[in-house]
């Protein structure tokens, strides 16, 4: 039948007249002119198996993916069977439904929010228990809808009118819950979803507090149940509500303490160079930021840069969102001393600051620009890594740094290891603490979710041209090296531009499992989350 009326509609639109008067006539057909056909026949269509005819349309139209025509069955659809008592609730909650996939589809995004929000309307002014149920429905819909805001690249002004009009939403259905309501389970389900939604916009906005709040509820709800009309909705539900209680209560990181030598040492210096006849001549000259210290401005912003990395872990670990852990050698591009220079010969001189260009820069900043990647920062770089953080010096733009204490280094960079999705290990020399992850990324078995990517070792010719002597031997990290056992993924950077160990292969080591798992719906990535925590554990 779907199929009979579809290629009637396509034969009114190639017969000359322009589209707008073919669609008009082809529901000119759907509403009355089928109908009065049948009538005539002796064969009425009631009205429940008339508005099933549209159903397969639309399912048909989805299934040939001409979804411009879905929508504009669906818009008829609501306008010709939401008024009817019998089928009215039914025909917007399928509506419903329709728009939210039909939003998928960027072009169609404005026009089934707009069609959501009006259909939101139209169930209010229906009368009955069913109607009143289809608005919630719809309104859990349209929350849902647009949760798409928290996406990344929306205008920060679109961002804030969809998380207050989400939000919005989710209120008007959580608080219409009655344990008394004529179709409370089906009730009960709705107002969980709603928290669940609303958990997202408020972890977008960093509040915690409700978002435990949320979860609590949800937990709440299903608290004492009975028999559950239906259960297997019930179970997921509780399943998000409390893997986020966990991810909530677990997913925490120490205060920073931060190793400011450095920055104390370089202010220090630049005062004694200004003293005495330096000063009387370039004072004038010299701004006066120079003898400003930094130390507290500069310790704010890594702490706050610390903080949102937590919160962006938090929040893609209680979506089941895929997380990249890059673990380093912290002198791979940067290195810094307060240590006197004998060679250079200044006696106020006692700090030095020396950037290296390394081959893996701008895979690693290619990796950074395409995933959500996070990695542990080190506590006593002359610019706490800041400098590298806003791309600077030609280092990679790391964007979500975390700086862990010395005390609890092992125990926080276990739990980013139990956590994330892939781990790249970028390093030239087997430090301690480097051999201290790739212990642990082994023991959690963790190696095949691990690429490494390797440097050739710096030669030395700065630290002699400040010190005169060779620096401390640190053994190489090599691809043969018995630490990289059993890790299958190991590139040379400096291979990257072969044909046999390209920077292609490198990346796709990466993204390709990062695509697999943005690939899956919401819930299948929190179970596969679930799933890798509660399996890490048991280690």
């Amino acid at each position: 039948m779907a199929a009979i009326l579809l290629e009637r509609w396509d034969s009114m639109r190639s017969s000359g007249t322009d589209l707008t008067t073919a669609d008009a006539e082809f529901r000119r057909f759907l509403t009355v002119d089928a109908l009065r056909e049948l009538e005539a026949m002796g064969t009425p269509l009631a009205v429940d198996d008339h508005f099933e005819v549209f159903v397969h349309l639309v399912h048909r139209c989805f299934a040939l993916d001409r979804r411009r025509d879905a929508m504009a069955l669906t818009d008829w659809l609501v306008a010709h069977f939401s008024g009817h008592g019998e089928v009215g609730p039914d025909a917007v909650e399928f509506a419903a439904m329709a728009y939210g996939e039909l939003h998928r589809d960027p072009g169609l995004r404005v026009r089934s929010e707009q069609s959501m929000t009006g259909l939101v309307g139209i169930a209010e002014r229906g009368r009955g228990v069913r109607f009143e149920f289809a608005a919630l429905f719809t309104l859990v819909q349209l929350a849902q809808l647009l949760a798409t805001v928290l996406r990344e690249g929306v205008d920060p002004r679109e961002r804030s009118d969809g998380m207050r009009q989400g939000v919005k939403a989710c209120d008007r259905v959580i608080r219409r819950w009655d344990p008394h309501f004529p179709l409370v389970e089906r009730l009960r389900i709705l107002v969980s979803t709603a928290l669940l939604v609303k958990a997202k916009f408020l972890l977008a906005d960093s509040d915690t507090t409700a978002v435990r709040s949320a979860y609590s509820k949800v937990v709440g709800l299903f608290d004492k149940t009975g028999d559950l009309e239906d259960p297997a909705a019930a179970e997921v539900l509780l399943f998000r509500a409390r893997h986020g209680l966990d991810i909530l209560d677990s997913v925490r990181f120490p205060e920073p303490a931060f190793k400011t030598e450095y920055l104390e040492e370089t202010r220090a210096a630049n005062r004694r160079r200004a003293g005495g006849e330096l000063r009387r001549r370039l004072l004038a000259a010299l701004p006066r930021s120079i003898f400003k210290d930094r130390t507290r401005e500069l310790t704010r912003l890594a702490r706050r840069l610390h903080e949102r990395t937590g919160t962006q872990i938090r929040a893609h670990a209680l979506m089941g969102a895929p997380i990249v852990l890059l673990l380093r050698n912290f002198d791979l591009f940067e290195w810094s001393t307060t240590d006197a220079s004998p060679v250079v010969g200044e006696s106020d001189v006692a700090h030095a600051q020396v950037i290296r260009a390394v081959a893996g820069q701008g895979l690693i900043s290619s990796l950074c620009s395409r995933a959500f990647v996070t990695h542990v920062a080190s506590t006593s770089a002359a610019m706490l890594e800041l400098d590298a953080n806003s791309g600077m010096l030609g280092a990679p733009k790391l964007r979500y740094p975390l700086y862990l204490p010395d005390d609890s280094w092992q125990e926080q960079v276990r739990k980013l290891i139990e956590l994330c999705e892939h781990i790249v290990v970028w390093a030239d020399k087997k430090t301690p603490g480097l051999t201290g992850e790739l212990d642990l990324i082994r023991s959690l078995g963790r190696e095949a979710d691990t690429t490494v990517l390797l440097e050739e070792p710096a030669d030395g010719s700065n630290y002699i041209a400040l010190y005169g002597e060779p620096p401390p031997e640190i053994p190489v990290l090599a691809p043969e090296d018995p630490s990289l056992r059993g890790f299958p993924n190991v590139f040379m950077a400096r291979n990257t531009g072969s044909a046999d160990n390209d920077a292609d292969s490198f990346l796709d080591s990466v993204l390709y499992p990062v695509g697999e798992v943005l690939a899956l719906d919401d819930h299948s990535r929190v179970v596969r989350m679930r799933n890798r925590l509660d399996e890490m554990r048991r280690r």
